[in-house]
């Protein structure tokens, strides 16, 4: 909900702003819009419901106001995007249908009342603000760094810019990538390429935010890291590198294999096959049996076997071929969450003989197995909180999310968030996203939902509605207001009364009456908070149910945690910095 940035060409494609507006707007402000502006940073969006772009040609009479923020940063930098594009003075401000509201507001008088043309009902504001980068959504942020990793990782595998000398502590610090080629006090060129300018690779990095240095330092961790793999696993260092190209018409090898799954094994979303970030990828290969061809050569002779998901290890196997002889090596891009003890490297669904023995000599390779590791973890403590915090009439239930613990051992290792894709602010089923606690930053991915169900269908505890020993994960089969819960408060309570009896910690909260009590409240004030606790319960309860074991309980969330990583038959081999 609110505000957030999106990418300069992702307007005509975003779900509320859409190719309706994009294509509308006059020609010389889309071709500013696609040759002038930086791709990040410029664009706020509002993304809550009522601001949907694609009523603005529906011909009725209803209003409809789409709001977009610009970025309007210092002068000197040339960074005031609004005043030099959509303020006063600018072509936009010329147009007949449009009025300067104020120096800070542009409007678009889109279409009038069909029953009086001189009542305006759409308009676009394009609104002028300083909003910080700290502004910036999780989700651009996530790509942002993305980038930035990836132009360290190339700088040290090339031996290029900073990496084309040797620095006191190894790798260069934030303040001597600054300095590195500065010339005239505002930093060099990599600062420069990094925070500044409008093609910055990532903004934020150079802001006052409060543990910044963690994102500065986990770029040179990253290259360091990806320096002493490639060299354990005899590499080399001379790669072609991609990212992007799975979001734009170019060549690169990310596009390419993302077409590759969805066009033969119909794959739409390359992640939930293999969510590699970035691909290193050789011009020609040097594994023995595919030497002379290209790796896009053999991927594409591999595939001619390849009709369906179902025959998708024909691709794997070639796949691990690749990844072991460096031809093709998918990297998943991590925040590092402790950086200053230097970033670890996971492999996924391969065996790795030249790291075996020696990997764990260098203290950089965690958690190295055969192919596929096996999880054994075993179920430890389980967090779902029914008290209620703060004072009437405003008093809410405690927190949104249960937590499923993994032990390995006596010590939890994991844990497990349940809890709705899109938070209460909106109706929504739930989400299983594992944590690995000693590096709590990166997250590992979310368990595909459709794969969990059926999961828990194999194991009989799957349903399509919910029931005490069943879990549906649909939040429509839930109770939404007061009266739907009074219908069947009594199967939720003797949910509830099975996972109390069972150790879940449910905030303080044992008895049935006490529950119930608390989720009305709940009800009355935001059903869908409710809503949300009412499904966890109903899956913890299912997950107790009297047919299920304690082996049978750890198989499940070792397996839900395999998924959520991508680990295991089906899933492509890749590494992962974190």
């Amino acid at each position: 909900m609110g505000f957030e940035y999106i990418k300069t060409k992702e307007l005509k494609q975003r779900k509320y702003l859409g190719k309706v507006v994009y294509d509308d707007l006059p020609k010389g402000l889309k071709t500013i819009i696609e040759t002038k502006l930086p791709e990040v940073g410029v664009f706020r969006f509002d993304t809550s419901k009522q601001n949907k772009s694609h009523k603005l040609n529906d011909g009725t009479s209803t209003t409809t106001t789409i709001t977009i923020e610009i970025y309007n940063g210092a002068k000197k930098t040339k960074e005031d995007y609004f005043d030099q594009y959509f303020g006063r003075g600018t072509a936009l401000s010329k147009i007949d249908y449009v009025e300067l509201d104020s120096p800070k507001k542009t409007v678009m008088n889109w279409a009038s009342s069909p029953k009086d043309e001189n009542k305006i009902v759409k308009k676009i504001i394009f609104k002028r603000t300083k909003a910080k980068v700290g502004d910036y959504s999780s989700t651009v942020k996530t790509k942002m760094r993305e980038d930035a990793t990836m132009y360290f990782i190339q700088m040290a595998l090339d031996g290029t810019e900073l990496y084309s000398k040797t620095w006191a502590k190894g790798h260069p610090t934030w303040n001597e990538i600054f300095a590195y080629k500065d010339t005239d006090g505002k930093g060099g060129p990599v600062y420069k390429k990094l925070a500044k300018g409008p093609n910055a690779l990532i903004p934020f990095i150079d802001s006052d935010a409060k543990n910044i240095w963690e994102e500065q330092v986990s770029l040179t961790a990253s290259a360091d890291l990806m320096l002493k793999v490639c060299k354990t696993a005899g590499w080399g260092r001379q790669f072609q590198y991609d990212r992007d190209g799975a979001n734009s018409n170019t060549s690169g090898f990310m596009k390419f294999i993302s077409d590759i799954v969805k066009n033969n094994a119909g794959i739409s979303q390359k992640d939930t096959w293999n969510p590699a970030d970035i691909w290193l990828t050789r011009k020609i290969c040097k594994e023995k049996s595919f030497k002379g061809q290209t790796p896009q050569k053999v991927i594409e002779d591999a595939v001619k076997l390849v009709n369906s998901i179902k025959d998708i290890e024909i691709l794997n196997s070639v796949m691990r071929k690749l990844f072991i002889s460096g031809d093709v090596i998918g990297v998943s891009l991590k925040k590092v969450a402790k950086p200053k003890g230097g970033a670890y490297w996971k492999v996924y669904n391969v065996k790795m003989p030249l790291f075996a023995g020696t990997a764990m000599k260098h203290g950089f390779l965690e958690r190295m197995g055969e192919s596929p590791p096996s999880y054994n973890y075993t179920l430890g403590d389980i967090v779902c909180k029914f008290n209620l915090e703060g004072t009437e009439p405003n008093q809410e239930l405690a927190t949104q999310e249960a937590r499923i613990f993994l032990k390995d051992g006596t010590k939890n290792l994991f844990y497990f968030t349940v809890k709705t894709t899109s938070g209460v602010g909106k109706w929504g089923s739930l989400k299983y996203e594992p944590t690995y606690m000693p590096r709590s930053a990166a997250r590992l991915g979310k368990a595909p939902v459709a794969q969990v169900k059926k999961l828990l269908s194999d194991f009989k505890i799957g349903a399509e509605t919910p029931t005490l020993n069943k879990h549906c994960n649909v939040w429509g089969k839930f109770p939404q207001n007061m009266e739907q819960y009074d219908k069947v408060a009594g199967d939720f309570e003797a949910m509830f009364k099975r996972i109390v009896s069972k150790g879940v910690d449910t905030g303080g909260v044992k008895t049935a009456e006490k529950f119930s009590s608390n989720i009305r409240i709940q009800m009355a004030k935001n059903p869908r908070f409710a809503n949300t606790k009412l499904m966890q319960v109903n899956f913890l309860s299912a997950l107790f149910s009297g047919g299920m074991n304690n082996e049978q309980r750890n198989n499940i969330m070792n397996s839900m945690l395999a998924k959520a990583e991508k680990l295991g038959e089906g899933y492509g081999p890749f590494g992962k910095i974190y």
